[in-house]
């Protein structure tokens, strides 16, 4: 039963009834995605890539806390987000391996999960009970809180004004102080996990693999992530190594871990492929980075590097703004001059120059290798020959095939290849007559049917 918290104007918390509107909102965008996949003009990037994101990073996953957890809308929204990504995350790569659209699945698993939400709300009393008394305890428990920090407040106030400074707000303060530093120790490893999820998301996921997203995740992951993870598990002092030093190694030696990954997996049965090869980054980057986080928890927090990104910007505003007006301004033109090239990168990139439009068209022996061609055959003997055609013409193409021997049409068919399309076409004949024939391979590029755009031709002699 899904059960709400709110806070009345006496501070205190209260009760609601069931709240059915999350799982709502959730059924109607998980259907209304379905419309990006359907319909053409929708299925086109960038239009597709946000209900993309919803389905493979957050909707599945939410459905399947409120089914487990019966009042996960009531979490804080920390907590519901990271749960939501991470079990979507891992949804979404089991649905990969699944041969059918892994899209269509976690649109229908996501309704399926919200719709036995919906029934999760209709408990026994027992049950009910035993939430009311749970709510009751974290109601006690807040109200000790509560006077425990009023106390801390009116203690600090005391002493401040005993000590002449100003009145602030020590409480925040305190827990700030208390809480944050925590949280920032495993900041950056929690970034690299994530960055490397992602990344395998975006590999093996039809419909995301063809964005630029997927070109800057893989390069990270093929260059700096897994070398940042064993730096991190093997240095964690911040007077082990200098940020620089850090930085260095980590692209150092994540390009000495990637082609010894390739030699192992050169001698196992899988081979080097590209899912072998993400598998492997992934699995070592994790593994990595849960030692890393490991050895961080063993150490005082006085000795510990950390990455302070919010200090970072802190200092950058604080330097930006101690410059003089010169300064600022080429700091501006610089800082616009990096965007502008990250930005050309990445266009060119995804808008990359079309080189020159060719068709192959060739013939291989039965073999599937350019030898052992029939050209010696009996009368009455069967031979056979690969037709092989590969698209290179940067656009969809439609060829027409005709194979004839003597004026005799052998084969006639149609075919259309999508751009880097190849297609083998095994084709058997029987020798007739005994002579010298010539069989001759047309293909025309169509619309044009009456010019050969590309022809082949083999000499077969027939014997008695």
């Amino acid at each position: 039963m899904q059960l709400t918290l709110r806070r009345s104007s006496e501070g205190m918390i209260n009760m609601q009834k069931p709240t059915y509107r999350d799982l709502t909102i959730l059924i109607i965008l998980s259907i209304s995605s379905l419309a990006f996949l359907v319909v053409p003009a929708l299925d086109q990037f960038p239009v597709n890539l946000i209900p993309q994101l919803l389905i493979h990073l957050f909707l599945p996953g939410y459905a399947l806390m409120s089914v487990i957890d019966p009042i996960f809308n009531s979490r804080s929204k920390v907590r519901r987000v990271v749960w939501s990504f991470v079990l979507s995350l891992i949804l979404t790569l089991v649905s990969v391996y699944i041969p059918i659209s892994s899209y269509l699945i976690l649109v229908f698993l996501t309704v399926i999960l919200a719709v036995l939400a919906f029934f999760r709300k209709g408990v026994s009393p027992e049950k009910l009970q035993s939430l009311r008394k749970e709510f009751e305890n974290n109601l006690e428990s807040f109200k000790e809180n509560k006077e425990e920090f009023k106390e801390k407040r009116i203690e600090k106030t005391k002493k401040k004004k005993i000590t002449g400074q100003e009145e602030n707000k020590p409480v925040k303060t305190e827990r700030k102080l208390k809480t944050s530093p925590q949280r920032k120790n495993f900041l950056d490893i929690i970034l690299v996990v994530i960055l490397t999820l992602l990344c395998a998301l975006f590999v093996l996921e039809p419909t995301l693999n063809k964005t630029v997203v997927r070109t800057v995740l893989g390069l990270l992951l093929v260059l700096f992530f897994p070398g940042y993870a064993l730096i991190a598990s093997l240095f964690p002092k911040k007077d082990d190594l200098d940020s620089i030093e850090r930085i260095t190694l980590s692209f150092g030696l994540s390009i000495a871990i990637t082609p010894l990954l390739g030699l192992v997996l050169n001698y196992t049965p899988w081979g080097i492929r590209l899912d072998q090869i993400l598998i492997s980054l992934t699995g070592i980057t994790l593994l990595l980075c849960a030692v890393a986080i490991i050895r961080r928890r063993r150490i005082p927090e006085e000795n510990l590097f950390l990455v302070d990104f919010e200090g970072f910007f802190r200092r950058f505003d604080t330097d930006f703004k101690d410059q003089s007006k010169t300064n600022k301004i080429l700091s501006t033109v610089l800082i616009l001059s990096i965007i502008f090239a990250i930005i050309t990168t990445a266009y060119i990139i995804v808008t990359p120059k079309e080189g020159e439009s060719f068709t192959e068209f060739y013939i291989l022996g039965p073999g599937g290798k350019a030898s052992d061609y029939p050209t010696n055959l009996t009368s009455g003997q069967e031979g056979n020959v690969i037709i092989g055609i590969d698209n290179h013409e940067n656009k969809n193409t439609t060829y027409h095939l005709i194979v004839t021997s003597n004026n005799t049409v052998q084969l006639d068919q149609m075919l259309t290849l999508q751009n880097g399309e190849k297609m083998e076409i095994p084709f058997n004949f029987t020798a007739g007559e005994p002579g010298e024939k010539k069989m001759e391979f047309k293909l025309f590029k169509l619309p044009d049917n009456n010019n050969i755009y590309r022809s082949l031709h083999l000499w077969i002699n027939v014997t008695g």
